[in-house]
């Protein structure tokens, strides 16, 4: 009705097409429907409005994220060691964590991170229980550097550890870095955002 009125049709044409008997019923008519198109457009601005805000929260935490994707060197304090641990927790168990998985659902991505996660327990494990077969030169050298060992076999291990490790974490920062550049975290929806229905 509203599209005809504005396409300049004439009030006749309008009242005979939806049954109205007389021109004060279709300005009535035409009212209503003006205000409930005002109504929509404001709700239409409103989810933007959300889910312009949920998306840059999502841009932050996958740049907090990123920035936890490295192994401390070897011979760091412990405390410090232990506030790294808790920032990558603090992140994984954010809610929105779920969020960033629907809205970068790249397969290679996750499963570099699970190996990457995998391999750095194995990278403490070893390295805090060698600490005499590996080389003081680490703590001032790149924390993979192939220096940073003894060629003995334990540390030969230790070395193949770091590479892995090193090639997953360059990797999944690359991912995230060309992610965040190309904004492709926008092209995707998740459970969190504005105007999304809750699945059953």
């Amino acid at each position: 009705m509203l599209e005809l009125h504005r396409a300049s049709e004439t009030d006749t044409k309008i009242m005979d097409r939806f049954g109205i008997g007389d021109r004060r019923t279709l300005k009535k008519h035409l009212a209503l429907a003006e205000e409930e198109e005002k109504q929509r457009q404001a709700g239409i601005k409103i989810i933007e409005d959300a889910q312009a805000k949920h998306l840059d929260e999502i841009r932050g935490l996958i740049e907090r994220w990123r920035k936890c994707i490295g192994v401390p060197p070897l011979g760091l304090d412990l405390s410090w060691l232990a506030a790294v641990y808790r920032e990558l927790w603090k992140i994984e168990h954010d809610p929105l964590f779920e969020g960033v998985k629907e809205h970068l659902p790249f397969e290679t991505l996750w499963t570099d991170y699970d190996t990457w996660k995998q391999k750095r327990e194995e990278y403490l494990a070893i390295g805090w229980t060698l600490p005499e077969e590996i080389n003081p030169k680490a703590k001032t050298k790149k924390r993979h550097s192939k220096d940073a060992c003894q060629q003995s076999e334990p540390t030969n291990t230790f070395e193949t550890l770091c590479e892995e490790i090193y090639e997953l974490e360059s990797r999944i920062r690359k991912q995230l870095q060309e992610s965040l550049l190309r904004r492709d975290y926008i092209f995707y929806r998740c459970k969190f955002c504005p105007g999304q229905k809750p699945s059953k």
